[in-house]
């Protein structure tokens, strides 16, 4: 891609047919928007994950039964852990941030650090207890880069 930029004015400056350039040069901007609206999905480089779930209970960092639905009570009383264990390369220190979504609402960015090396990968966690007065309904745990790019998606309903 770095090339395109590099040598886009001069494939511009070369073309005969001065009519066509507006278009051309529009159609690479919406290519480059394009690209940076789905940086998201591009998966970071050097990160697996090895382990994820949402689960109520913690061990140390061993977790406790994955979970994908939850009663409102117990949820008020032993709130929800969002798990995972990345695998990175060894050397590598790296930021990840867990975001708590409610019916499509963003509540809370909770930063955490990984490092690399091991074959069962960092084990880190983020335990939410603070819920809305109506807990009820579709919540996610998306697991993200700094830069966006997302490692895993972890999804439980609350009844």
């Amino acid at each position: 891609m770095g090339g395109a930029l590099v040598g886009g004015p001069r494939l511009l400056a070369d073309m005969r047919g001065r009519r066509f350039r507006p278009l051309i040069v529009a159609a690479l901007a919406a290519v480059l928007v394009l690209l940076w609206q789905f940086r998201s999905h591009v998966p970071p480089a050097g990160l697996s994950l090895k382990n994820s779930r949402i689960t109520q209970s913690l061990e140390g960092l061993q977790p406790g039964p994955a979970i994908s639905l939850i009663n409102a009570d117990s949820l008020r009383v032993n709130g929800a852990i969002a798990f995972v264990a990345i695998r990175a390369p060894s050397g590598l220190s790296q930021s990840v941030i867990f975001e708590w979504w409610h019916r499509d609402e963003r509540l809370d960015p909770v930063p955490a650090e990984i490092k690399g090396g091991g074959e069962r990968g960092w084990r880190t966690y983020t335990r939410k207890q603070n819920f809305p007065e109506d807990p009820r309904g579709r919540w996610r745990v998306d697991v993200l880069t700094p830069q966006g790019q997302l490692v895993c998606r972890l999804v439980f309903t609350v009844n």
